[in-house]
């Protein structure tokens, strides 16, 4: 199961490319630390970049309120996470308390709570998603730089 972001980078770049990023930077994640980090981050921005560089502007700004959408999302999962336990709680309090046959009890119950876990999967799968979150800072850079490159160069064009 991937996080909002993975899935994001997947979707952008594809999944092969979303596989290298996350193998480089596991590697360097899990290295004793000699390697320094500039030189994986480095190699990841350039190949996203070189990806960006055949797009057209429009494209450019389609996956950039894509990406915006996604950190949104992913931020919406984390300020949501409270709520749904707390209507868990509610929920089989309410169901222990109803008068209601002792199977219908039990299987509210089960359902309720397997509900929950899915829910507190994807809590922490988005919540602790530090690699994908790096990768997704490494794109949103190049896809800023590759924007901003081409409106200086229109602008210089007008001038």
């Amino acid at each position: 199961m991937l996080s909002i972001l993975g899935k994001l980078i997947c979707k952008e770049l594809g999944e092969q490319k979303y596989d290298m990023y996350f193998e480089c930077y596991s590697r360097y994640v899990h290295s004793d630390g000699s390697e320094p980090k500039s030189s994986h981050s480095e190699m990841i921005f350039r190949d996203i970049y070189k990806q960006l560089g055949s797009k057209d502007i429009y494209t450019l700004q389609k996956m950039l309120e894509r990406l915006l959408g996604a950190i949104e999302l992913s931020v919406r999962i984390s300020r949501q996470y409270m709520w749904v336990w707390l209507c868990t709680v509610i929920t089989i309090v309410l169901l222990i308390f109803m008068p209601v046959s002792f199977w219908w009890t039990v299987f509210g119950i089960g359902f309720v709570i397997t509900c929950f876990g899915y829910k507190s999967v994807v809590f922490i799968i988005n919540r602790y998603c530090f690699i994908d979150a790096n990768i997704v800072l490494l794109y949103k850079t190049a896809l800023y730089h590759m924007i901003l490159t081409y409106n200086l160069k229109k602008l210089s064009a007008i001038s």
